[in-house]
């Protein structure tokens, strides 16, 4: 018996105006804390009329979000998977990745490649730790290191506490210690587990189980 057969290639989402891109997901990781109390407020007013009814999302011209989309995804906090909900607060509360994406000025561009900007990451992690250290002994680390490299480490060493960065002159110790010691395969450790998070997030965020069943 003959079956039909339904081909859609690269961009069919975004064809249609489907808010599916990264930079999207990173607009809603920026504007969290908003719709999240959106989301609450909407859950204890108890609007029935709008559980399980198709949804209405105000999109721009170009089919991405905008602040109007994350209050109209919020009228609709009934259908939406509770647990789902709150591991994406926990997961956006504090990630390296995530992070990284925001302040990586990717607004200016309009998209990101998030795999290139990964390994990107990983380069410098690596060069900071088997070379730029080096140059540290007698110096700042600020006037040691480039500064967008310093900014990346930063951002990373910070949120997942693998080290704090001193801004007082670095002795040969100090470099030691960072150069030798465990911090770097600390970091590197803290770095995958909030990446599985990360990819965990985007699939919820492509509604892969987060609407109720």
């Amino acid at each position: 018996m003959a079956k039909d057969v339904l081909i859609i290639g690269n961009g069919f989402d975004l064809y249609h105006k489907l808010p599916t891109r990264y930079i999207d997901f990173l607009f809603l990781v920026k504007n969290w804390s908003d719709f999240f109390d959106d989301y609450n407020r909407s859950l204890r007013e108890k609007i029935e009329d709008l559980e399980y009814k198709k949804f209405n999302i105000t999109l721009d011209a170009y089919g991405k979000l905008t602040n109007d989309s994350l209050r109209d995804f919020a009228k609709y906090s009934k259908n939406f998977n509770s647990d789902k909900i709150q591991t994406l607060n926990v997961i956006l509360s504090k990630n390296a990745w995530i992070q990284y994406f925001i302040k990586s000025g990717y607004e200016k561009e309009g998209w990101i490649d998030f795999e290139s900007e990964i390994e990107k990451v990983l380069m410098i992690i690596e060069h900071f730790f088997t070379i730029d250290i080096d140059n540290c002994v007698g110096k700042m680390i600020f006037d040691a290191v480039n500064p967008i490299t310093y900014d990346i480490i930063n951002i990373l060493i910070n949120v997942t506490d693998s080290l704090t960065l001193n801004p007082n002159l670095y002795n040969k110790t100090d470099v030691e210690k960072i150069k030798y010691g465990n911090i770097k395969r600390k970091l590197i450790e803290e770095l995958k587990i909030d990446l599985n998070k990360l990819i965990e997030a985007l699939k919820i965020y492509i509604w892969k189980n987060l609407l109720k069943k």
